[in-house]
């Protein structure tokens, strides 16, 4: 792969990162409301949700916790981009050539994404604490260890 190649891949994947993030922080944060149980009523709906957030907690409600996720997509699909192409060039051409090398780099884009998931959800459903993602992460460590870092990796692996 040229230089020329590798920087247009990071680029398109820095670019396509950002922008879904932006675009699909928002909802994410009403989805993780919703499935943590921190909804105020289990009626209201993804827009009752959103609505009720807006007027409790401002536009903030929907960005808590986007800086974890806008790392993990800047790296993880800038390593999901460069293993691809890598893996492409080691497999058979073809569909299954394509699957293999597309569950080669998801696992190596796991080790990333399921420690900034963990810190988004975390900040996410401690709406009110008002703790940054380092001091969430200190926290974790402090309690539990390491370990803390890694729940759900498996499952996010095989995702």
């Amino acid at each position: 792969m040229s230089s020329a190649s590798i920087y247009g891949e990071i680029v398109a994947s820095v670019a396509s990162g950002c922008a879904a993030t932006a675009l699909g922080h928002p909802l994410d944060c009403v989805k993780v409301r919703m499935q943590s149980g921190l909804a105020p009523r289990t009626d209201l709906g993804s827009a009752g949700v959103a609505l009720h957030m807006l007027r409790s907690e401002g536009v903030r409600a929907f960005t808590r916790g986007i800086a974890p996720p806008l790392a993990d997509k800047v790296l993880m699909n800038t390593f999901m981009f460069l293993a691809f192409q890598e893996a492409r060039k080691a497999v058979p051409q073809g569909t299954l050539g394509s699957l293999v090398a597309g569950a080669l780099s998801g696992r190596l884009t796991s080790v990333v994404s399921t420690h900034t998931d963990w810190i988004k959800i975390q900040a996410q459903v401690r709406s009110g604490a008002g703790l940054a993602s380092g001091a969430i992460v200190g926290e974790a460590l402090r309690a539990a260890g390491p370990s803390a870092l890694f729940a759900g990796h498996v499952m996010n692996m095989s995702r």
